[in-house]
C-alpha cells in the first residue's frame, strides 16, 4: 500500500527511577533524588492549516514521576502524573479541496533509554525491554477551527485552542460516517516500545465526497500508563522515549 505521510508530530515519555542510598559510612551522607517536569496539556502542529491536510494537536507530554522502586523486582504499571482538570488530545485538520483521498493517523513509540556516564566519562546506556505504553481513546468530535485566522497567525497555530470550552462539538451524523474505520470509543491503545504502529484515527471517504470546507476531528487520549515489565537495572536512572504521530493519506481508500 503507497501512503504518502502528510505530517507527524512527536510527544516525549518519560520514567524516574528513585532510591534513597548511602555514599560513605565514614561521612555519614545521604542522598536524597528528586525530579520534577513541567509541560502543557497539548501541543499545536504547524500551519498552514488553509487547503491542507495537517496535524492540528498532540499532547505535549506523557510524565510518569519520580518512582520509589523499593521491593518492586517485576512488572510494574505506572500512571501519569497530570492535573486531572486536564485534558490531553490528538486533532486532524482536513482542509482539503477534494477530500476524495483517506488518511490515517498512527502512533508508535521508540524504545525507554536511560544513558549514564562515569567518573571517566563513558556512557552506558539501559532499555527497558518490551516496556508497554497504553491510553484510552475517546470518542470522535469535531474540531471547530477557523483555517484562515490560524494561518494568518504568527506563528501561525490553530485557532480556537483545542482546550477552548466548547471548541469540541458532537460530530454531525454525516461527519461521524466518515471515521467508522477509527478505533471504537473507549478503546485501549498500546503501543510497545520499538514496536509496530497502532491506528488512531481514520478518515474513509465515502462514494460521495464530503463538501468543500474543514472537516475536523478530535479524540481525548486518557488513562495514559506505562508497564516496565522489569525493574533489575533501573536503579537511579531516568528512561526517556518519543511517542511518534503520523498523518498519511492513503489514495487506495
Amino acid at each position: 500500500m503507497n501512503k504518502k505521510v502528510i505530517a507527524s508530530l512527536a510527544t516525549t515519555a518519560a520514567l524516574g527511577a528513585m532510591m534513597v542510598a548511602t555514599t560513605d559510612a565514614h561521612a555519614d551522607e545521604m542522598t536524597t533524588n528528586g525530579s520534577i517536569s513541567f509541560f502543557e496539556d497539548s501541543k499545536p502542529g504547524t500551519g498552514p492549516f488553509e487547503g491542507n491536510l495537517k496535524l492540528a494537536y498532540v499532547p505535549e507530554a506523557f510524565d510518569f514521576g519520580n518512582n520509589d522502586i523499593k521491593g518492586v523486582s517485576g512488572s510494574k504499571t505506572y500512571t501519569q502524573v497530570i492535573d486531572k482538570t486536564k485534558k490531553q488530545y490528538v486533532a486532524v485538520s482536513d482542509d482539503r479541496s477534494t477530500k476524495t483521498k483517506g488518511w490515517t493517523l498512527n502512533a508508535k513509540v521508540d524504545d525507554f533509554v536511560s544513558t549514564v556516564k562515569d567518573e571517566q566519562g563513558k556512557e552506558t546506556t539501559t532499555t527497558l525491554t518490551s516496556a508497554e505504553l497504553a491510553f484510552n481513546v475517546g470518542e470522535n468530535q469535531k474540531y471547530n477551527i477557523d483555517v484562515k485566522a490560524s494561518d494568518a497567525n504568527t506563528p501561525a497555530v490553530p485557532t480556537p485552542a483545542i482546550t477552548t470550552e466548547g471548541a469540541l462539538t458532537a460530530l454531525p451524523t454525516t461527519d461521524a460516517a466518515y471515521y467508522t474505520n477509527s478505533p471504537a470509543t473507549n478503546a485501549k491503545i498500546t503501543l510497545v516500545a520499538a514496536g509496530a504502529e497502532a491506528k488512531i484515527l481514520n478518515y474513509t471517504s465515502p462514494s460521495q465526497a464530503p463538501a468543500e470546507g474543514t472537516l475536523g476531528v478530535a479524540r481525548e487520549v486518557s488513562g495514559v500508563t506505562l508497564n516496565v515489565k522489569d525493574h533489575s537495572n533501573v536503579k537511579d536512572k531516568k528512561f526517556t522515549s518519543t511517542v511518534h504521530w503520523v498523518l498519511s493519506e492513503d489514495p487506495t481508500v
